[in-house]
């Protein structure tokens, strides 16, 4: 099986790699047509079968035949969790594989680093540090670290590892959970968010990062803004995260600093809450 097939470019690689039958899913009915007009393309055509559904809505023996013993899926976002890969999981061990399948990958591990982000001055010496009050959101968005003004506050930490490669891994309460950790503090600065990323386990040994210092990935980070607060270096920083089987969102145990602004604007943030509330309710429908 290859969830979230796309374009079937992991259903043919699987074919390569010696699968006799593979069935690529995908919501999209215009990649699906991509996707059979490339397979036609290759020697795998009548070993592709591509199947236009909701992967959670996937049945052996009524969408495909026998419980599958692979299963490939390529369903995250660059903070692991946006696309869904635990509830694909799940569904999959529940409704599709052999109890002795094989995932691909087969977990996830995910790791962050303090930052402070953004130019403190201009090149004629202007400070510009006030631009940061736009900054905040309580969401994550992509960026490449490199690319941005910054300055590490922390040494890489691991936070949440999640196994996709056992039915019992994905039982009930692990589509929710909570990280606390106390941080060192490497540098001294102005804190103003986490970035994140992860290392996807794809067994045998070998693995497939997206940090900011792989330099062969073609994957974006996550930045999660934080309301910012002053650290020095060598203390030690109490932080915490939290998933809710969707997204992972991280928060500082402690109070912004007295002199520090508010790194947000009220309003907006009413506005991004309100609209984050009705996203929501049109996941549960």
């Amino acid at each position: 099986l290859d969830f979230g097939t796309g374009s079937g470019l992991l259903a043919l690689y699987a074919c390569e790699a010696g699968a006799t039958a593979v069935v690529g899913v995908d919501t999209s009915a215009h990649v699906l047509a991509c996707a059979r007009e490339i397979a036609r393309a290759t020697p795998h055509a009548a070993a592709v079968r591509f199947v236009h559904k909701d992967c959670r809505r996937l049945e052996a023996g009524r969408d495909f035949g026998d419980r599958a013993d692979v299963l490939v899926m390529e369903l995250f976002d660059y903070g692991l969790l946006g696309e869904g890969c635990l509830h694909f999981a799940r569904h999959a061990w529940a409704h599709c594989l052999r109890a002795d399948a094989r995932m691909v990958p087969r977990g996830a591990a995910l790791r962050a680093v303090l930052v402070e982000l953004g130019e403190a001055e201009t090149g004629d010496g202007l400070d510009v540090r006030c631009l940061g009050t736009r900054r905040f959101q309580p969401d994550y968005y992509g960026l490449r670290l490199e690319e941005e003004a910054h300055r590490r506050l922390s040494a890489p930490f691991d936070v949440f590892d999640f196994d996709f490669s056992r039915a019992s891994a994905l039982a009930d309460g692990y589509l929710e959970g909570a990280w606390r950790g106390d941080v060192e503090v490497t540098a001294t600065g102005r804190l103003n968010a986490v970035v994140f990323w992860h290392v996807l386990d794809l067994g045998d040994g070998a693995d497939l990062a997206t940090g900011p210092d792989d330099a062969e990935t073609c994957w974006l980070q996550a930045c999660q803004p934080l309301e910012e607060v002053s650290v020095e270096q060598g203390t030690r920083l109490a932080l915490q995260a939290t998933h809710q089987g969707s997204r992972c969102t991280f928060s500082v145990d402690r109070a912004p600093a007295g002199d520090a602004p508010e790194f947000y604007d009220h309003n907006d943030l009413a506005l991004h809450n309100e609209l984050a509330a009705q996203s929501a309710q049109l996941e549960k429908t």
